[in-house]
């Protein structure tokens, strides 16, 4: 499992690759059992998403194509079975924007698809 500051630092393109997010809670029998649940959340989300963000604190959030909004405290990488749940949004195919603090500011680069028309 990486800690938060490791994970904050990695490149935007990182996170391209869901099984270098996993964790030393994935391997726990109770959340081997949620691996599956876990992929068809982040799927859902991702078909739902006009984008799906990854914070430059690596928790995620999305902006759904209803006008909703939905932010998580789920750390990718950090928290078990995000791994899953990020393939599911990758194999969405939902636009994916990862945020990430630099000293001249923050980056925002798209992963996956192309920014949405008429997002700031």
């Amino acid at each position: 499992m990486k800690s938060y500051s490791v994970l904050n630092n990695l490149p935007a393109m990182a996170f391209l690759v869901p099984d270098d997010f996993r964790t030393d809670f994935d391997a726990l029998k109770c959340n081997l059992d949620k691996r599956e649940e876990k992929y068809q959340k982040g799927l859902a989300l991702g078909l739902a998403s006009l984008y799906v963000s990854i914070a430059c604190n690596s928790t995620w959030g999305a902006s759904g194509k209803d006008g909703s909004s939905t932010h998580s405290y789920e750390g990718i990488g950090y928290h078990a079975n995000t791994a899953d749940f990020l393939r599911g949004i990758i194999d969405s195919g939902v636009p994916i924007v990862v945020y990430r603090g630099t000293e001249s500011g923050i980056t925002e680069t798209w992963i996956q698809g192309e920014k949405p028309a008429g997002q700031a």
